[in-house]
């Protein structure tokens, strides 16, 4: 498991790194797809700016696959 300041450090990189131009997907329901789900930070942000900037109506997330933990 990733340490607070890690995961603090990456949601602080990820801050800003996408945006929606556009009125396309206001009021509709977006698949947002990941091909890998590591800390979920990356398609936290990108859901936070689908909804805040795009206006989408509903949001569904799909991650491929999950890094594996160490035990």
């Amino acid at each position: 498991m990733k340490s607070v300041e890690e995961m603090a450090a990456r949601e602080a990189a990820l801050e800003g790194a996408f945006d929606v131009q556009g009125q396309a997907l206001r009021g509709k329901h977006v698949l947002l797809f990941d091909d890998l789900y590591r800390s979920g930070a990356s398609m936290r942000e990108a859901a936070r700016t689908l909804r805040a900037k795009g206006g989408v109506a509903g949001l569904t997330v799909l991650a491929l696959t999950r890094t594996r933990s160490r035990i």
